[in-house]
């Protein structure tokens, strides 16, 4: 969904009607997060980086290429997380 400014002041107005995902690492998360956030390390939906462990690229951060998984798979990890696909999410 497009979210223009009319419909971001009408969801700030409202935060229940929305969720909140936090994209950061588990212990960022855990030391400050927004209240209700949902958290959803962005890794966890990679594939794994093709190269060799001692390189930079398969270091935690330097890799973000979304899993080739079917669409199935995404859908129960996202409904797993509390997550529809009528969800507005931030």
């Amino acid at each position: 969904m497009t979210v223009n400014i009319l419909a971001a002041e009408a969801l700030l107005a409202a935060p229940e009607a929305f969720k909140v995902i936090d994209a950061r690492r588990r212990n960022e998360f855990e030391s400050v997060h927004i209240p209700d956030a949902i958290s959803m390390e962005w890794e966890d939906w990679c594939d794994p980086a093709p190269v060799a462990p001692d390189t930079v690229l398969n270091e935690r951060g330097y890799w973000g290429v979304l899993k080739s998984a079917p669409e199935d798979w995404y859908a129960e990890r996202l409904g797993a997380c509390g997550l529809s696909s009528a969800d507005p999410i931030v």
